[in-house]
């Protein structure tokens, strides 16, 4: 008999920490534990495998793509060989395929990227079946490749994978797997997006009436009004809640669980530099003191230069001074403000100049 619902993630060894955070964030949030987490994977440490293991819901796969696939993709797109682009063109993102084989043994099969921080039980996802994903807002089809595809609509809207559900009242479900495969080493030279690509032209192979997710509950982005009381939320920029201060002071229920993930025996991420962690009221407050500090110093200086304008002109200061030759007056120097006077003679011969 089939289970009702399995999570399913794909990380690389240097993301267990944050699969741990989903795994972790998952039961605190269902602490009865009614569905399975399936977590596909490269590399693992034995800390981080027994970990998942004593969970006793998590089933942990080690990723290997099918026969002759790997050497296609390297023939056909140079950027799998190429090492500056190895996190991003990485095999394991197509191991996100494999969530319609997981339909053999569930109900329903809900994908999470592993850059999400699970703030709410999302386990409401499964009414929307049978496919369910978000909207990419701005995005069409074509944004996911470098030119178009023959035979689908480009200019359509497109979707993000980054969190959708699948379920076995999907039609056809049975061949998406060998399609996805087949698919991706045709339009392979043409990859953007990888898997978000294959999954926007999919939904056209196929004819999926699938059912759009609210963004601002179920993939919600930090800048987002919306994103403090979302129940999944995605950093899907480069700016993540490890690698960003600010991100982690903002969503402190991710930073938490990381701390109890750490004191399990987890693993931890590499913490970059001026990655301080505080109080974000704190931070707040400093900084609304500083702005209200700045304030009265600009006030007080307006006020100063105020008062300065208003005060009645001073008389300017007079200063004279006589010049003798053998003894005699012969002229007398007067500084009055800007204008200096010259009377020689006792004052027969005057002139005046402005400084």
């Amino acid at each position: 008999m089939k289970k009702n619902l399995t999570y399913m993630l794909a990380v690389t060894s240097d993301y267990m920490f944050a699969a741990g955070n989903i795994v972790l964030s998952l039961i605190k949030q269902r602490p009865q534990k009614d569905f399975d987490i399936t977590i596909f994977y490269d590399e693992i440490s034995p800390n981080d495998k027994k970990l998942f293991e004593s969970t006793g819901i998590c089933n942990l796969i080690q990723y290997k793509t099918p026969k002759g696939f790997e050497e296609k993709i390297r023939t056909f797109c140079p950027k799998f060989n190429d090492e500056a682009f190895a996190k991003h063109f990485s095999f394991l993102k197509f191991a996100k395929f494999e969530i319609f084989e997981l339909l053999k043994n569930y109900k329903h099969a809900v994908w999470l990227d592993a850059d999400i921080a699970v703030q709410a039980d999302p386990t409401e996802i499964i009414h929307y079946a049978p496919f369910a994903i978000t909207i990419d807002k701005d995005w069409t089809v074509q944004n996911n490749f470098i030119q178009p595809i023959y035979g689908y609509d480009m200019n359509c809207q497109g979707v993000c994978s980054a969190v959708f559900l699948v379920t076995d009242e999907l039609p056809n479900y049975q061949k998406m797997r060998e399609w996805c495969y087949a698919t991706a080493i045709k339009v392979c030279p043409f990859f953007k997006n990888i898997d978000q690509g294959i999954f926007n032209i999919l939904l056209q192979e196929f004819n999926i009436d699938y059912n759009l997710l609210p963004l601002e509950d179920f993939q919600c982005v930090p800048k987002r009004e919306e994103a403090f009381k979302a129940k999944l939320v995605h950093f899907g920029t480069k700016a993540k809640v490890w690698n960003t201060a600010e991100l982690a002071t903002c969503f402190p229920e991710w930073y938490r669980i990381h701390l109890e993930w750490l004191k399990q025996g987890g693993s931890d991420f590499i913490r970059p530099a001026n990655y301080d962690v505080s109080n974000v009221y704190i931070q707040y407050t400093r900084q609304s003191e500083k702005i209200s500090d700045l304030t009265k110093q600009l006030n007080n200086y307006k006020n100063s230069i105020n008062n300065n304008n208003n005060k009645a002109p001073s008389k300017p200061t007079k200063k004279s001074r006589i010049y003798k030759l053998f003894g005699l007056p012969v002229y007398k120097r007067i500084v009055e403000g800007n204008k200096m006077t010259y009377k020689l003679f006792g004052g027969l011969i005057s002139f005046t100049n402005k400084q």
